[in-house]
């Protein structure tokens, strides 16, 4: 059985101590959000960085492109396409 969490304020660590928050890309941290790698294992099964945003740049208005920050620490990143 789970127990149900309180949701928390943006920006505010949750229970696990971490503050994720989803960043838009921009000028500003679209090197660091290319610089995003998974693990080898992984490869296989998402595309890189890059050829999510080079989708998005072709999409706009339907794909939603974000960084994944821990507090000030990049540490991911998500693509998603609303239609």
């Amino acid at each position: 059985m789970t127990t149900p969490t309180t949701p928390t304020a943006p920006g505010t660590p949750g229970p696990s101590g971490t503050s994720l928050k989803l960043e838009e890309i921009t000028r500003a941290n679209v090197e660091t959000a290319l610089a995003i790698r998974v693990h080898p294992e992984q490869e296989f099964a998402v595309s890189p960085v890059v050829k999510s945003l080079a989708e998005a740049y072709v999409r706009p208005g339907v794909a939603w492109p974000r960084l994944i920050v821990d507090g000030e620490r990049p540490v991911g990143f998500l693509m998603t396409f609303l239609d």
